[in-house]
């Protein structure tokens, strides 16, 4: 076989079926490439893609921020919870449990002599 007859071979009918839709692709590839409308439609397909993607980004974030504000606000209610009862741990530890008439005769025993040792006293218990 010579060059000439590889050049000529005959196709059968399903090879030159898959040859002329390869052609009529390629064809419509290089229209698509060109046409004013399609690039016009490419590029608003790619606007509305970020569109959406922006706006879901802010929800993500959004989110996220109230989220974290939750978490915070109860971070520090429950720090303030944790503060008051220690206060009122703090309170019961420093309390007496002493009965209240002794408590006001220990005030009255010291209300005494605080004023008998004020300066220029002359009260004498």
């Amino acid at each position: 076989m010579s060059d000439d007859d590889s050049e000529r071979r005959v196709l059968s009918r399903k090879e030159l079926a898959k040859e002329q839709r390869k052609a009529a692709y390629q064809k419509a590839k290089e229209r698509r490439a060109s046409d004013p409308r399609h690039l016009a439609m490419k590029e608003a397909v790619k606007a509305q893609r970020r569109a959406d993607y922006q706006k879901a980004k802010a929800s993500r974030k959004t989110v996220a921020s109230e989220a974290k504000a939750s978490r915070k606000a109860s971070a520090s209610e429950a720090k303030a919870n944790r503060k008051v009862a220690a206060a009122k741990e703090q309170l019961a530890a420093t309390r007496s449990p002493e009965p209240t008439a002794q408590r006001l005769e220990k005030n009255e025993a010291l209300a005494a002599l605080a004023g008998w040792m004020s300066k220029g006293s002359t009260a004498k218990n």
